[in-house]
């Protein structure tokens, strides 16, 4: 009688609204994350407003990672990125391009908002 192996893939899934981390022993932690932006003075957003997200392949994401999404009503979601530091690219009719580099790892429990300025620095918070 031969014996039978089964491979059991064990995975944890934790979901904290607005997103959730799906882990497993041999990937790294990835999030589906709700990023929602507000420009200074604009409400709503152009239509043609977008956000693009990245990170170099020798960024601690361990691949290279470029999504790019338009801002309906102001918001986007990305799905399956890893736990990493990333940047967001905001292209906003009548703002600089700004970028804004963030750690995925301090927003596990909220979703980002990112205010953007018509001059200065943008600000990022956890949206609660």
């Amino acid at each position: 009688m031969a014996k039978k192996t089964i491979q059991l893939i064990t995975g944890v899934l934790i979901c904290l609204a607005p997103l959730c981390v799906i882990a497993n022993g041999q990937n790294q932690p990835s999030v589906s994350l709700e990023v929602k932006v507000d420009a200074e003075g604009v409400n709503p957003l152009p239509d043609q407003s977008t956000i693009e997200l990245s990170a170099d392949a020798d960024s601690d994401c361990g691949r290279a990672i470029h999504h790019e999404k338009p801002l309906h009503d102001g918001k986007a979601t990305f799905k399956d990125v890893p736990v990493c530091r990333v940047v967001f690219t905001i292209l906003v009719t009548g703002f600089p391009a700004q970028k804004i580099p963030v750690d995925l790892a301090e927003f596990k429990e909220f979703a980002i908002l990112i205010e953007i300025k018509i001059s200065g620095p943008a600000q990022i918070s956890a949206d609660k």
